[in-house]
């Protein structure tokens, strides 16, 4: 024989080859699903992934397999169905997806398959690594539609909150003047859920962010019919403590000629003594503010 040999391809390799060719057409020709198969020198515990298709639209929504073909496979029985054995080094990998996993075991002659969805809290520790039962009802076959969509997760059409989203950017394009409306519960939680929500759509560019320095307002409505002046208020004060700890580029956005926010701002993070002044909620005629100790609560 010469030394120049072929390669060779192992039994191994043709049948796991052959599990994977069979799941590819099942697929896409019973499920009429997208199938994406990892190339064998990426493959790190994922065979493929499934791009679910409902009607003509590619939903967004994908699972992940992992295939093993072979009677070897699927001969290790447990009482309930196969015993599919995994190694330890795939569970956190497997956890730290952000899809569902699916186990796939293929007879050898791809006749049969079987299916179950990875749960670490129905693996059971083996000798070499991890086992989970795959039931004998989970076969692979066109009942399986159903249930991949509902492992994948009802899919949504975000066409009115697209449209929500673009309305709300042209009234911020259009406006020259901005006020931050901000609810008591979010005080009183110390929440910048608001704030941030409203700030993200103020710098989404450079355009949109040039344009509206200096042009802000904060309000706190529900506390117009308290009597005490908001930087009085133990959670007023609380909250904007917070939002400069968090980097709340106030000066940047609120006005700073005409508007009271800025005074109210230092009011509440700085030790101050107050010369003669109108409420905060109005225009502020005369304000003499002196730091004692620093900008602190």
């Amino acid at each position: 024989m010469s030394n120049f040999e072929f390669p060779k391809q192992s039994k191994h390799q043709k049948t796991g080859r052959s599990g994977e060719v069979f799941f590819e057409y099942f697929t896409t020709n019973i499920l009429g699903w997208i199938y994406h198969s990892v190339p064998q020198e990426l493959d790190f515990g994922i065979d493929g992934y499934i791009d679910i298709v409902d009607g003509e639209n590619v939903t967004g929504k994908r699972i992940a397999v992992q295939i093993k073909c072979g009677d070897s496979y699927t001969s290790k029985k447990s009482k309930g169905g196969i015993k599919y054995e995994g190694s330890n080094k795939h569970l956190n990998f497997y956890l730290n997806l952000q899809i569902p996993v699916v186990l796939i075991v293929i007879n050898g002659d791809c006749s049969q398959g079987f299916w179950v969805e990875f749960d670490i809290e129905k693996t059971t520790e083996s000798i070499s690594g991890w086992w989970i039962e795959v039931p004998k009802r989970n076969r692979l076959d066109n009942t399986v539609k159903t249930s991949f969509k509902e492992l994948a997760g009802e899919s949504k059409d975000f066409s009115e909150e697209i449209q929500n989203l673009w309305a709300m950017d042209e009234v911020l394009s259009n406006t020259s003047f901005l006020a931050f409306a901000i609810p008591r519960s979010e005080l009183q939680s110390r929440s910048l859920s608001t704030l941030k929500s409203v700030i993200k759509k103020l710098t989404k560019n450079k355009e949109m962010m040039l344009s509206k320095r200096v042009s802000a307002e904060i309000f706190f409505p529900e506390y117009d019919s308290d009597p005490r002046e908001l930087y009085a208020i133990p959670e007023v004060r609380s909250w904007f403590l917070k939002t400069v700890a968090e980097g709340i580029p106030w000066f940047y956005f609120l006005d700073q000629k005409g508007g009271t926010s800025l005074t109210l701002l230092f009011c509440c993070t700085c030790k101050v003594s107050f010369g003669s002044m109108s409420p905060l909620r109005g225009s502020v005629k005369s304000v003499r503010i002196e730091a004692t100790h620093g900008c602190n609560s």
